[in-house]
């Protein structure tokens, strides 16, 4: 990893923690899952992936997708260097958390 990649994860680490929630819009759609632009940072590239988009806990075909243009609310399972992307996963919310 490089000392920009490490910056990079550093701030985004700390904007966007793994279990914070996040609002983004939905900036692109293609059969393996959507990006989304984060309402707190749009510049920041979000993507969930089609087995992380199940808003109804269960698993859904890449045309149940969410539009262009939809806004949804996910939770941040991760941070990846490569492409430095935050990957986001939309699923109920557990009523105990």
């Amino acid at each position: 990893m490089t000392s920009s990649d490490a910056d990079w994860l550093d701030g985004v680490a700390e904007a966007f923690p793994v279990g914070a929630r996040v609002r983004g819009l939905v900036q692109a759609r293609h059969p393996f899952g959507v990006f989304v632009a984060l309402d707190d940072d749009p510049d920041i590239r979000a993507i969930v992936e089609i087995n992380n988009y199940r808003p109804d806990g269960e698993p859904v075909s890449p045309e149940r997708l969410p539009e262009i243009g939809v806004h949804l609310q996910a939770v941040v399972i991760d941070h990846t260097t490569f492409n430095r992307q935050v990957r986001l996963r939309v699923a109920p919310i557990d009523a105990s958390e």
